[in-house]
């Protein structure tokens, strides 16, 4: 049985117990794993949260400024929200950190495309 080289595992807000076990398994087998998410803080949170448990074969995708401000939406990010912000500390994610707090709007995968 042959085995595709990449995969894509979507995950729709906060990951699952099954997509964590995935991600475990990937990680476990030496997998590199992309991760690309929305810019909020919710997303960023996220995005940083699966770096630090799955370090390594890791790395961010598309969560640069350049693709925060492709993908910027309409959507205001409120003032007790933006403060999240504050506990997002991985260098990678440090400058889209910045420009959202700059712009207070969200930005979505959907619109880097």
């Amino acid at each position: 049985m042959s085995y595709p080289e990449s995969a894509c595992m979507c995950m729709n807000g906060q990951p699952k117990l099954a997509a964590l076990v995935a991600l475990e398994l990937f990680a476990a087998s030496g997998t590199k794993v992309y991760y690309s998410g929305d810019f909020d803080p919710e997303g960023l949170w996220i995005a940083q949260r699966l770096a630090y448990f799955y370090p390594g074969n890791f790395e961010f995708l598309n969560m640069d400024t350049e693709c925060y401000e492709k993908c910027i939406s309409d959507e205001p990010i409120s003032d007790v929200r933006l403060k999240q912000l504050e506990r997002i500390t991985d260098e990678r994610l440090l400058g889209a950190v910045q420009m959202m707090r700059r712009e207070k709007k969200s930005g979505y995968q959907e619109g880097i495309l």
